[in-house]
């Protein structure tokens, strides 16, 4: 019986996890009067996008899998609304690389929702 590879060689997972990694250096940049909760949130919502790839990997019903796609991508909104808040409060510069790897990110993800949803019909 074979078993479906490790998320960690999904091209996806590697796209998200990279984000992830970026904001922890964006955000142990933060000074103390900025880090409660803002601090916390970006990163937990990175994570998030990252945890909703891996659920959608591993699902074997389309249908559940175009769940979490959905869910990586409302997380990816998010993280999208972080980044323009770090940005706006000076911890990011205009064109940081981490707005376009978002971008990335959520266009694989809306690509693949709409994949699976084809595929259902």
């Amino acid at each position: 019986m074979s078993t479906k590879p490790m998320v960690t060689n999904f091209d996806l997972w590697k796209k998200a996890h990279n984000v992830v990694l970026m904001v922890f250096k964006i955000t142990s940049k933060i000074n103390e009067q900025d880090k409660i909760g803002f601090v916390e949130a970006f990163r937990q919502c990175a994570i998030e996008v990252v945890n909703q790839i891996a659920f959608a990997y591993y699902e074997k019903v389309p249908k559940e899998r175009i769940v979490f796609y959905k869910n990586a991508g409302s997380e990816v909104e998010r993280l999208k609304y972080f980044c323009i808040l770090a940005r706006d409060l000076g911890y990011l510069k205009e064109k940081a690389p981490i707005f376009d790897k978002v971008e990335e990110i959520g266009r694989i993800i809306y690509s693949n929702i709409y994949k699976f949803s084809k595929d259902l019909k």
